[in-house]
């Protein structure tokens, strides 16, 4: 019973801070201790781990990105993520500051709104074309596991390709943005 109390207030005060640009780790670890009962001092192992668990990353998606940055492709990214963990946790460790120039990180907590929001997607759109005048949503393709990101985006006229890295097989994602155009070699 614990647990799931655990995980339910882990997941509460994940929404609560993922769109909130003053998050910090002891203000949400504070919130899952007062709404579960777990004591201060695990909160610190508990931490740990989901860092750990961050921390990972799928080598495939990592070299198409790698192959796309080194033909000259422009990368972004657009994360429902808590800018506290991401950057150390999530994009550090793989390296993601070499594929995507800041501007183009986009994370939910920092900027107030997430997906499946049109208003992240036009964050990221005023910030490429700020870089890069003359693109338009339709030059991007909008990679997400999640159905109604995709749709969102594409609402907005990006072109949306469905991915998830976990469930995918080798080789995937760059067969799939090759078939929408994407010229990778």
């Amino acid at each position: 019973m614990f647990f799931r109390r655990f995980l339910q207030a882990a997941k509460t005060a994940w929404k609560a801070f993922r769109e909130n640009p003053a998050a910090t780790k002891d203000c949400f670890w504070q919130l899952v201790c007062e709404t579960s009962g777990l004591e201060a001092s695990a909160a610190k192992e508990a931490d740990a781990e989901i860092c750990e668990t961050l921390r990972s990353h799928y080598a495939d998606t990592l070299e198409v990105l790698n192959i796309a940055r080194d033909q000259g492709i422009i990368l972004g990214v657009i994360s429902n993520h808590i800018g506290f963990w991401f950057h150390e946790e999530c994009a550090k460790p793989c390296g993601l500051s070499t594929l995507v120039t800041p501007e183009l990180l986009i994370v939910s907590s920092e900027v107030g709104c997430s997906k499946p929001s049109s208003r992240i997607f036009e964050i990221f759109l005023q910030r490429l074309q700020a870089l890069h005048p003359g693109i338009a949503a339709a030059d991007c393709i909008f990679v997400d596991d999640k159905a109604e990101n995709v749709e969102a985006a594409e609402a907005l006229g990006f072109r949306g390709l469905i991915f998830n890295a976990k469930t995918a097989a080798p080789g995937t994602l760059a067969e799939e943005l090759k078939r929408a155009g994407l010229p990778l070699a």
